[in-house]
């Protein structure tokens, strides 16, 4: 770990997501959905690395165009890790990254913008608010939308697993699930994989949806998302996309990702409040969904197809 220093202050950047070691990325292509990858070293440290199987080199895209995908990070004081974060996207599978400021007081805005990313600031704290203004950002002619924390908890070079069935027409929502991949020790906390569990048993249960994760790594088809009439302002958000695409009947997909330690201090499971609040809007959300506004419990739809190998 290097130290940077910004000012008269000294931030230390992991080597994992330093900027300028980024890798030299080959050409993506849609990349199996039944193989593991080896993440990148610029992201994770060899030696924190977890194993996995060998990668398959992957095949050169179909077309030299662009798709036209559009990426939303909600970012609030991640100025140690989203320059590494953006640098990791793998720039031929998507048009623009859209990093909301969500009210940060260090240089999270200004360290995006010398990345590249369109940033765009909404006052309003709440992870809701921050994807719902990077909704607003969005080009006219975007089809499909990632979410991605800015945090390097995620693996950003697994945006073509995503994208890619939503673009061959497969899938109008794929989760990047974590549970079944294996992730960094400590990288997903006690009170996050209780949650998880609870909440996708009852998605599962209740709503017919296939769930093992409420990752926050996500795709989905820009028409999709606007059917659903998106609304939690904070903790919510995640959850109640995928209670609405079950009732919706989009066709469902999750596939593997692996998780990392973040980089700072966890606005959520890192305090006691976060923890407490993020469990009751989850709860409070399927239980109103479920018992208040009942509604059916999932429309007819295409086979849904839950693609979760473990690595």
């Amino acid at each position: 770990m290097q130290p940077a220093r910004r000012g008269s202050r000294t931030i230390r950047i992991p080597d994992r997501l330093r900027p300028g070691r980024a890798p030299t990325l080959p050409p993506s292509a849609a990349l199996p959905l039944d193989t593991a990858m080896t993440y990148p070293p610029a992201i994770v440290d060899p030696a924190a690395r977890p194993a996995a199987r060998p990668a398959a080199q992957p095949a050169p895209r179909p077309d030299g165009d662009c798709p036209p995908v559009e990426v939303i990070l909600p970012a609030l004081d991640e100025e140690a890790a989203i320059g590494g974060v953006l640098a990791a996207l793998p720039r031929d599978w998507f048009r623009r990254a859209i990093v909301v400021d969500n009210g940060s007081t260090d240089g999270t805005a200004a360290v995006a913008a010398a990345a590249g990313a369109h940033v765009v600031h909404e006052p309003r704290r709440g992870y809701g608010s921050a994807c719902l203004a990077g909704l607003a950002a969005l080009h006219a002619d975007t089809e499909v939308i990632v979410f991605l924390d800015a945090d390097g908890s995620d693996a950003p070079d697994r945006l073509p697993g995503l994208v890619a069935p939503i673009l061959a027409g497969e899938a109008d929502l794929v989760i990047g699930s974590r549970v079944t991949a294996h992730g960094q020790r400590g990288a997903l906390t006690l009170p996050q994989r209780t949650g998880n569990a609870i909440a996708t048993a009852w998605l599962r249960g209740r709503f017919g949806l296939p769930a093992t994760d409420l990752g926050p790594f996500r795709a989905i088809r820009r028409s999709s998302l606007k059917s659903l009439h998106m609304s939690d302002p904070d903790w919510g958000w995640t959850v109640e996309m995928q209670i609405k695409a079950a009732r919706a009947g989009l066709r469902y997909r999750e596939v593997t990702v692996p998780c990392f330690r973040r980089i700072g201090r966890s606005k959520i499971s890192g305090t006691v409040r976060g923890v407490l609040g993020a469990a009751f809007k989850i709860l409070g959300l399927l239980a109103w969904h479920d018992f208040v506004r009942p509604g059916s419990r999932r429309r007819s739809a295409p086979p849904v197809t839950a693609n979760t190998p473990r690595e």
